[in-house]
């Protein structure tokens, strides 16, 4: 081997070291059962917080009340970098009935942290809707939903409404004329 073709070898081993050592694989995605035990921030809570078991959270106003409040993950999910830290984050859907007449649909974005479910934002998605659809790409996340028209019957969701947000610090915030 003459010195030459030594250099260029022992340089590129190290390129390809150099390359090893900086290169840290994403974490996995969160799964639906990483999110049916995490902790969400959301005003149909008493206390603001509604740590999930199984996907749902329960409470009564007071111990004899006769209605409770309960909030559960729903589907569809989705998985996505929502904080451009290459990690895998999710948004999901909480459906909360706190005991009236109305069922409360919030869009919620939970953020990779070292492989656990971190809650960050929320908004308010409207009552008795039904999300069809929901996806990640480049940090946008779109929502399809079905909602009411003026004049329909509060369980008739059926106008497609396409919505996109992007997560702005400790908000989702609605973009307008995002296109996926």
């Amino acid at each position: 081997m003459t010195n030459g073709t030594m250099t260029f070898a022992i340089v590129a081993l190290g390129f390809a070291l150099a390359a090893c050592a900086t290169a840290v694989p994403p974490r996995p995605s969160l799964a639906y059962e990483d999110l049916a035990t995490a902790t969400f921030r959301t005003a149909f809570a008493a206390s603001g917080v509604a740590t999930l078991s199984r996907g749902i959270y329960r409470e009564r106003p007071v111990p004899e009340a006769a209605t409770e409040t309960i909030i559960r993950l729903d589907l569809p999910l989705a998985t996505g970098d929502l904080n451009s830290d290459g990690d895998p984050d999710a948004v999901v859907v909480l459906i909360s009935d706190p005991g009236g007449s109305g069922t409360f649909y919030e869009l919620a974005a939970v953020v990779n942290d070292q492989g656990k479910p971190r809650h960050i934002a929320s908004t308010l998605l409207g009552d008795r809707v039904r999300v069809v659809s929901l996806s990640i790409h480049s940090g946008v996340i779109r929502a399809t939903l079905l909602t009411h028209d003026p004049g329909d019957p509060a369980l008739c969701s059926r106008k497609e409404d396409a919505r996109s947000y992007r997560l702005d610090g400790d908000r989702l915030v609605q973009v307008w004329g995002a296109t996926l």
